[in-house]
């Protein structure tokens, strides 16, 4: 006979509410073919070798630049844009943070960072409104807010990385996505002569593409959920067993009360499993199973 938890056997049970916090990290650094920039050009005259830059598409361009110059003695602008894919948030998803790293091109043919008649700062803005990498153009660009726009720092070398905190930016396209497609870079002050070239997601060395990194945190509740689950013994020490009885394959996690994952296992429906708790510390614990559909339990479980 198997051994029984103090609390039994759960079948159909119901359980007092329990909340908590977890918080995972996502980690986007997409390539030519995943990721969405684009660089926009304005010239106040078309009368020059480099032609309509202003309807003129650089969505395939290695660089994501800001710069204020002149080009054949005529003055003007760029400007660029990307767009991360936050579909896997929703709105109640606590951003902790969001760390975008950006890394100087030293393959760029605009050689590099300049600050040559003053600071080359940037702004970062929340773009909101759609945009498409293969067709944008300056005089099609995107409306962009004001709201929470952060300040890149001026640089001090031909070839600088930054690394950019957007936590307030993020959360912003978190709460409003439909109005939330991406960050535009542009220079804080628009007199010529500066610029910064940034590596875009088309770069061939895939380490100085632009990358975001995301801490997001969820509340975890445990509710009167009916579950078709046992799991024994409870408290525990060195193991756990855990077997469904449902007909569905399971991801089956254990979490600790920061919401790290501390055991990650996959269980079918005839599966009983054991989990090897020994190398874990006493204390609370959430045991999470899922379904491929996504239906979600959790049980607080104690380890002595």
């Amino acid at each position: 006979m198997r051994p029984k938890s103090i609390l039994g056997t759960l079948l159909f049970a119901q359980f007092l509410f329990f909340s908590t916090k977890a918080q995972d990290t996502l980690v986007l650094q997409p390539d030519a073919t995943s990721g969405k920039d684009a660089m926009i050009w304005r010239l106040s005259s078309t009368g020059t070798s480099h032609g309509d830059v202003n309807n003129a598409n650089f969505g395939n361009i290695r660089d994501y630049q800001a710069n204020e110059w002149t080009w054949s003695g005529v003055e003007g602008a760029r400007k660029s844009l990307m767009d991360f894919d936050l579909s896997s948030f929703n709105a109640q998803t606590q951003i902790v943070s969001a760390t975008l790293y950006l890394y100087g091109n030293p393959t760029s043919g605009d050689d590099g960072h300049s600050n040559l008649s003053g600071s080359n700062a940037c702004l970062l803005q929340r773009i909101t409104s759609p945009w498409n990498e293969q067709t944008v153009t300056w005089n099609t660009r995107p409306a962009v807010s004001t709201q929470n726009e952060v300040t890149i720092a001026a640089t001090t070398s031909k070839y600088q990385d930054q690394v950019i905190d957007v936590t307030q930016l993020v959360q912003d396209m978190v709460n409003d996505p439909a109005n939330s497609h991406g960050m535009m870079i542009s220079l804080a002050d628009t007199n010529h002569f500066r610029r910064v070239v940034y590596a875009s997601s088309d770069h061939a060395d895939p380490n100085r593409r632009p990358k975001l990194v995301i801490i997001s945190s969820s509340n975890i509740s445990l509710g009167e959920t009916p579950v078709n689950v046992s799991y024994f013994p409870n408290p525990f020490k060195d193991h756990i067993t855990i077997s469904m009885g449902d007909g569905e394959n399971h991801e089956l996690r254990l979490l600790d009360m920061s919401g790290r994952a501390v055991r990650e296992i996959h269980i079918t429906s005839s599966d009983e499993v054991h989990i090897n708790t020994s190398g874990l510390s006493p204390g609370t614990y959430i045991l999470e199973t899922y379904t491929p559909d996504k239906d979600i339990n959790r049980f607080k479980v104690v380890k002595y």
